[in-house]
């Protein structure tokens, strides 16, 4: 009977990498999203100011880019790991 082995993304090295990839996107986003807002040429800063609630339209968008971010980063981390020779 062969022996089975645990699933190869169950380990708990591989689940610490995966998370500070989605540690590291998360960062990447929030930056994204602070140049975004601060750097007038983009003029969303002026956008924003337009809504009838810029805090919660400037928290939403930068929550938007830090969760796509992160969860970018952690996707490609997984496909790497599974197409990873061993």
């Amino acid at each position: 009977m062969p022996v089975k082995k645990p699933a190869a993304l169950l380990r708990p090295s591989v689940l610490v990498e995966l998370a500070s990839q989605a540690t590291m996107g998360v960062a990447l986003g929030l930056t994204f999203s602070l140049i975004l807002i601060t750097t007038p040429v983009f003029g969303v800063s002026g956008l924003i100011a337009f809504g009838s609630n810029p805090y919660d339209i400037m928290q939403m968008l930068a929550f938007t880019c830090a969760l796509t971010f992160g969860l970018g980063a952690t996707l490609t981390a997984v496909v790497f790991k599974l197409t990873e020779d061993s």
